[in-house]
């Protein structure tokens, strides 16, 4: 869709150039031709901008709401009744859960590459949400805790790879877009979450870990779904 808009941009451009110089004869070529180049070069790196900024809000919401989820964990599920070894067990799982699953997601985008990466991450958020979701309910057994807060780790973590694949395929498109600044300021987002979190827990408790996960997931999707095709 992007090398769609932009080819069509540049026939645009070309054939109002042309016409001009057809009317106006004393227009040189090359005045035409460096115009046309420059005004290119204007369309794409507002593209490229674009996208760039929009990876560093998908960047910066995804780590926020990975320090809700994971970022204290001992506190989120010793408050919920879990042991050290129980912390320790989830933790595991969780781990063990994003090697298969980063493998199984990895290898049906390779076999569907019609089925955009943006949709793919969409949905392991909505999967991230549900499972984690589970934590705000009562009642809930120790192992169904674990199971839900495992499964929701490996969603979330498995989603990194694929921030990779889907900024990749701008540049195999041949929009030189940057990827170090937007990560640099995911991490920047990371470290100053940590810190206001701790401090929020502090003064409340635990219990706004989940809901600030949910929320800035909601916006992750949004995020994540704005990026072009």
């Amino acid at each position: 869709a992007i090398c769609l808009w932009l080819s069509i941009w540049y026939c645009t451009i070309i054939l109002r150039c042309v016409t001009i110089a057809h009317i106006d004869k004393s227009i040189p070529a090359v005045m035409i031709a460096m115009g046309i180049n420059r005004v290119c070069r204007m369309v794409r790196m507002k593209i490229e901008h674009r996208i760039e900024w929009n990876y560093a809000g998908a960047q910066s919401s995804f780590w926020i709401g990975h320090c809700a989820l994971t970022g204290y964990t001992a506190v989120l599920l010793g408050v919920r009744g879990f042991s050290d070894v129980q912390v320790g067990l989830t933790s595991s799982l969780m781990s063990v859960l994003t090697i298969v699953f980063q493998l199984l997601i990895s290898n049906f985008s390779d076999h569907h590459p019609r089925i955009a990466i943006k949709k793919i991450i969409t949905v392991l958020y909505l999967l991230a949400m549900a499972t984690g979701g589970v934590l705000l309910a009562g009642g809930v057994p120790v192992a169904l805790m674990m199971i839900a807060f495992a499964l929701s780790g490996a969603f979330k973590n498995t989603i990194v790879g694929l921030f990779n694949a889907l900024v990749m395929q701008y540049v195999n498109a041949d929009i030189p877009v940057r990827i170090g600044w937007p990560r640099g300021v995911g991490s920047v987002v990371y470290a100053v979450c940590a810190y206001v979190l701790g401090r929020a827990l502090e003064i409340y408790s635990p219990d706004i870990l989940i809901p600030t996960f949910l929320c800035t997931t909601i916006v992750s999707i949004i995020l994540v779904l704005l990026m072009p095709d």
